[in-house]
């Protein structure tokens, strides 16, 4: 609340379009607290595209839908246009990075010896990141469980099952996941739930695993979304196999990274990974696609449009003209 009354710049972050996933996080409440809910998060949004001087966003899609709603709020005005025509000055593109420096083992931790069923000679698909209620774990356990009719060797990781934020509730997705494994006789055995990890420790998970996974379904999130865990497989290298319809999946396509698959088809997956884990000359044509692309991600790279405001940092256009006119009458009084 302090922000209405701050008199410095401000750098509002809008990577993640929080209304759109809580419309899916709460799907299950009562719709007269999903009403409340849904209606407080537009409440800070709007305050938020007020009092900005500078927005980030993760993606030129996201860009759009937030020029939209600043367009909504009298924010893509004549001052700001008159001050830059393409609206980066105000609103510009920030996406998830990655360092410099290739990942490391942070620690002597080896995931086949620390979790049990995990054997020398098997191939991990890692899922790397919560499961919540927008995502798709299902999907990818089914495919687990064709693969497993023929081999035993492919096991699936999920890196987090408990979000970090306490506030938040336990994600009805995850529990389904977690049924759904042992009622097909998955659980510790080809399929293995890890509570959290720490922030310093995913290298470690990225580099024991063969290939990553997104998978997602077909949600309005979905097409805004910029899903974080693909930018750190770029970053470990890892093969992906993602879900088509976000900006993730054409980026996969478009640079050939990984696969992209339909919608909730267990069988197609199945194929997919069990191909990408087996052809070791198509994980090194995607590992070598990778080495190209990296660089663009790095925080040097990405961070660039706000680097430019913290360094040069001045107030909105139009907040600038309504402060000098604010100013201009007091001096009269």
């Amino acid at each position: 609340p302090y922000l209405k009354n701050f008199k410095g710049k401000i750098i509002v972050d809008l990577y993640n379009p929080f209304n759109l996933e809580s419309l899916e996080m709460f799907a299950d409440r009562d719709i007269g607290e999903r009403i409340r809910i849904d209606k407080s998060n537009l409440n800070i949004l709007k305050l938020q595209l007020v009092i900005g001087d500078f927005f980030i966003c993760a993606s030129e899609k996201q860009r759009d839908y937030w020029v939209g709603m600043l367009n909504a709020m009298g924010r893509i005005n004549t001052y700001n246009y008159d001050d830059d025509s393409t609206l980066r000055k105000i609103i510009d593109v920030v996406p998830f990075g990655i360092p410099s420096q290739p990942p490391q083992h942070s620690q002597e931790m080896k995931l086949k010896q620390v979790i049990p069923n995990l054997r020398e000679d098997d191939k991990i698909a890692l899922w790397g990141g919560g499961i919540w209620n927008w995502l798709d774990p299902i999907t990818a356990i089914k495919a687990i469980w064709e693969i497993t009719r023929h081999r035993q060797d492919v096991k699936l990781l999920f890196l987090g099952t408990r979000h970090p934020d306490p506030k938040l509730p336990q994600m009805n997705k995850c529990l389904e996941a977690i049924r759904l494994a042992k009622e097909l006789d998955l659980y510790d055995k080809f399929v293995f739930f890890n509570q959290w990890a720490p922030y310093e420790l995913r290298q470690d998970f990225l580099l024991e695993s063969d290939l990553g996974l997104s998978i997602h379904q077909k949600r309005i999130e979905t097409e805004y979304s910029f899903r974080t865990r693909v930018i750190d497989y770029i970053w470990a290298r890892l093969p992906v196999i993602t879900t088509e319809g976000d900006s993730i999946a054409k980026l996969v396509k478009r640079f050939n990274l990984g696969e992209v698959v339909r919608y909730q088809d267990a069988q197609q997956l199945a194929r997919v990974m069990e191909s990408m884990l087996t052809n070791n000359s198509l994980k090194e044509i995607y590992k070598k696609n990778m080495n190209k692309i990296a660089p663009s991600f790095s925080w040097e790279n990405v961070a660039k449009p706000l680097v430019k405001f913290c360094t040069e940092p001045d107030y909105a256009y139009d907040k600038k003209k309504i402060i000098e006119l604010i100013d201009q009458q007091n001096q009269k009084i």
